[in-house]
């Protein structure tokens, strides 16, 4: 587990300006803003979770790819599960736990959270992780 970058991205969704207009648990980056007389999406996304935060917080290292999902620049295997498993050195099981609303509720916490998650929670749900595992 990379506990510092975890550490960042709870301050970031404590105390951080978001990207997004709206923090939605149930998606990486929704567009709802369209150029005037198309259908074609511009600027960012005006929902997004913790993840499609990750472009705005390490956009050295994290991108919007082709579909507007954010992963890793190089070595994310154009997946953003992949890309924050790689980035924040955790298994599939807690990528899950940690970023998937509607999980099953992960054993560290007392709450499940849901595709209603604000990210209040979604920051004491990692929080939960990196006290209750080693190193």
């Amino acid at each position: 587990m990379n506990k510092e970058r975890l550490l960042r991205g709870i301050d970031h969704l404590r105390n951080g300006k978001l990207g997004h207009k709206v923090f939605d648990f149930s998606t990486f980056n929704r567009f709802d803003l369209y150029a005037p007389g198309t259908r074609r999406t511009v600027g960012c996304g005006t929902a997004g979770c913790f993840i499609g935060e990750c472009p705005i917080i390490w956009p050295e290292e994290w991108e919007f790819n082709y579909g507007y999902l954010p992963v890793l620049r190089e070595g994310g295997g154009g997946k953003p599960s992949e890309s924050a498993m790689g980035f924040f050195g955790i298994t599939g099981e807690e990528f899950q736990f940690l970023f998937m609303p509607g999980y099953k509720r992960a054993p560290w916490n007392d709450f499940n959270l849901g595709p209603l998650a604000t990210k209040e929670e979604v920051a004491q749900g990692m929080e939960n992780f990196i006290n209750r595992s080693p190193g």
